[in-house]
């Protein structure tokens, strides 16, 4: 029987009409789903009003601040060139920022301030969320863990740490998987949902009120543990359950005490709970900091985890978590245009290989959120929005801030 093309539309969304009804009733069997429902339907996709709309937990920073010297060269970013759908652009660095819905632009090379910008209503004071930013945390939380003994190797098995995903067949999980994001953990984002966005993962691993229980619920899929890299949330997830209960404490409080109080941070942070039932922290998407402060991350990075005299990362970490693996041969199931420009993933950092060979990294988060890092010439770059705006390829902005300030003119 051959359908009409408007019969077929119609058959078309009565089917997606019945699927919608039919996963909806399913999901009202629990009170954690009938929350995660209530939250799609009022908030819609991700934005940065989410800071506001999560239950948080504080994270305490503690005198004396720890001054970053600024010696700013404004006259060397006048102007800025970008592209927007491959066409050839160039204004002035303010206008453009404000108008592709930046709230910071921060520059920083040998330690010093050289560019602090502030846009659409923002100042230095004004709170960012981090979205995928946080992973970047996640990772040093686990090299600064596996340093003091609470993680024994990254090589071991989830299930020591989580025995309640025992009989999932994922015994051969480990932590070094969830980093590099190769678990073979059943995953459909977004994309592959589409238009049923409610129904992937990247909804579920947001919005669900209970990410504990979900991410309890998890499966492999055909893809073998180290076989594929396939990018997926539930990861730093698990790995935040495999932090508290190997240290004890919540993951707030252990980036409090290791990192935001130890650096002297400008300002208090938060990260942004799950629920006030459930309180686990978001943990692939949720630090809200000051874009100065993602900076004093981004320069202890670019230090090697060093700190005013303190080793607060282990040195050792912060070069094996940041520089691309030879034998890393894995195919990519995402983000493969990124690969073949050079591009790699370790530990929750994106990196890749300039020309030249030198490496460059940086933590990305949705709506344009970076803190890039260029180890050859002592760069680090803070770029924070409330989208990402009209900019094809913000790493090759950043590049041209980069050259602009190592050759000294407009």
């Amino acid at each position: 029987m051959h359908l009409k093309p408007a019969s077929a539309k119609r058959l078309i969304n009565w089917v997606a009409i019945l699927v919608i009804v039919l996963f909806g009733l399913g999901l009202m069997t629990s009170s954690g789903s009938v929350i995660y429902m209530a939250r799609l339907l009022a908030w819609g996709r991700t934005d940065t009003g989410d800071i506001d709309r999560f239950a948080g937990r504080s994270i305490l920073n503690h005198a004396p601040v720890s001054e970053i010297k600024s010696s700013e060269i404004n006259s060397l970013f006048k102007t800025i060139s970008y592209t927007w759908q491959d066409q050839a652009l160039s204004g002035d660095l303010d206008a453009v920022m404000e108008a592709n819905d930046t709230t910071a632009l921060i520059m920083t090379s040998y330690d010093e301030i050289r560019l602090e910008r502030y846009y659409n209503g923002t100042s230095r004071s004004t709170l960012n969320t981090s979205f995928s930013v946080a992973k970047a945390f996640d990772s040093a939380l686990i090299g600064i863990a596996l340093e003091e003994g609470y993680i024994e190797s990254i090589d071991d098995p989830i299930v020591e740490y989580l025995p309640e995903l025992a009989g999932h067949d994922l015994d051969g999980v480990t932590i070094r998987h969830l980093l590099n994001m190769s678990t073979g953990i059943r995953y459909m984002d977004a994309r592959a949902m589409a238009p049923f966005y409610w129904m992937s993962d990247d909804a579920l691993t947001y919005y669900m009120p209970d990410l504990r229980e979900l991410a309890f619920k998890v499966h492999p899929s055909l893809e073998q543990p180290g076989e594929k890299f396939h990018y997926n949330n539930y990861h730093p997830i698990l790995e935040g359950m495999i932090l508290e209960r190997a240290t004890g404490v919540s993951v707030s409080t252990y980036l409090q005490e290791k990192l935001w109080k130890p650096m002297g941070m400008q300002y208090p942070a938060s990260w942004s709970l799950d629920s006030q039932v459930d309180r686990f922290e978001k943990m692939s998407s949720g630090l809200n900091a000051r874009s100065i402060d993602f900076a004093r991350f981004g320069l202890l990075m670019l230090n090697g985890g060093l700190w005013n005299g303190k080793q607060l990362i282990p040195r050792a970490w912060v070069e094996e978590s940041t520089t691309p693996d030879p034998l890393d041969r894995r195919p990519w199931m995402d983000f493969t245009e990124f690969k073949d420009s050079g591009g790699y993933y370790k530990y929750h950092w994106w990196g890749r290989v300039r020309p030249d060979g030198h490496i460059e990294y940086f933590a990305y988060g949705t709506h344009g959120q970076y803190i890039f890092i260029c180890p050859t010439n002592q760069i680090v770059i803070v770029r924070n929005g409330n989208s990402a705006g009209q900019v094809d390829d913000w790493l090759a902005l950043f590049t041209e801030l980069e050259n602009k300030l190592l050759a000294g003119q407009d």
